[in-house]
């Protein structure tokens, strides 16, 4: 019951934001994740954290966002949630973007992206909002850049391994 619970209160949580909620969609976010925690479900406490990111980062607080993106990627990671983990990465990628840290931020998006590849899971697994928020921070960091000094992160972050990616963004960056 607990479960369909914390689930319920992600979903609606997700339908709260869409809609301009911000202060609502957490407290559904932090609702479940308390049921989680009491529960013992670290999957579902990853995502909720995942979610909580999003909101602070949409928000202007990417100190928070990147703490809150990095626990949830530990969780991922200790669960071996591969698919999640490289979305977490994007994520975090994004964090770092708005932080005007944008090597780093193409780094993890280059090895979001390869390793989507290697277990093969698509962009089309994304929410058209997301594929679309995906799309554009990329084209962004490419005219930001310029196509040289954009491929040369890109190019280190397709050669990681995942334990490399997620220990490169495990650890936290200094600010730009």
């Amino acid at each position: 019951m607990t479960s369909g619970l914390a689930n319920a209160l992600q979903s609606l949580g997700g339908v709260v934001i869409e809609r301009g909620d911000r202060e609502r969609a957490v407290a559904l976010f932090e609702e479940s994740r308390q049921l989680n925690r009491e529960r013992g479900d670290r999957h579902g406490i990853s995502w909720s954290l995942r979610r909580l990111g999003i909101v602070a980062a949409s928000q202007g607080q990417l100190d928070r966002a990147s703490a809150l993106l990095r626990a949830s990627l530990g969780l991922l990671w200790e669960l071996r949630d591969k698919t999640c983990t490289t979305w977490c990465l994007s994520l975090l990628a994004s964090v770092c973007a708005d932080r005007s840290l944008n090597d780093r931020a193409v780094r993890l998006l280059g090895a979001a992206q390869a390793l989507r590849n290697t277990i093969g899971v698509s962009l089309s697994s994304l929410s058209p909002r997301e594929r679309l928020d995906h799309d554009r921070r990329i084209s962004s960091l490419r005219t930001t850049l310029g196509e040289d000094a954009f491929a040369r992160p890109w190019a280190k972050g397709q050669t990681m391994a995942m334990e490399q990616a997620v220990a490169y963004a495990l650890d936290e960056p200094a600010s730009a």
